[in-house]
């Protein structure tokens, strides 16, 4: 009806309803943490004293959510050396 990867639009849900079908597969929207490294990255003003200005991590959050990503972030954070990932929970029994 929709080749695979259309996005499923209320229209879409319409034509799929008004052609008797009851589900149509689907995929949820991937998520992603955008995480943004570096000591030397200012979020605001003027470069300076060997500081840049952060011109990435503006621009993936919505570059990601315009090819369908739902986005958490930017979180900025140093280089120095910790840890920046933390491990999911165990999963609960079913």
């Amino acid at each position: 009806m929709v080749p695979a990867g259309t996005v499923v639009t209320p229209a879409v849900l319409g034509l799929a309803a008004a052609a008797g079908y009851d589900a149509l597969p689907a995929v949820p929207r991937p998520r992603v943490d955008v995480l943004v490294l570096g000591d030397e990255l200012l979020a605001a003003g003027l470069p300076h004293d060997g500081l840049i200005r952060d011109a990435l991590g503006p621009m993936l959050g919505p570059w990601l959510r315009a090819l369908g990503a739902e986005v958490s972030g930017p979180a900025a954070s140093g280089t120095t050396r910790r840890p920046c990932v933390r491990p999911s929970p165990p999963p609960t029994p079913t």
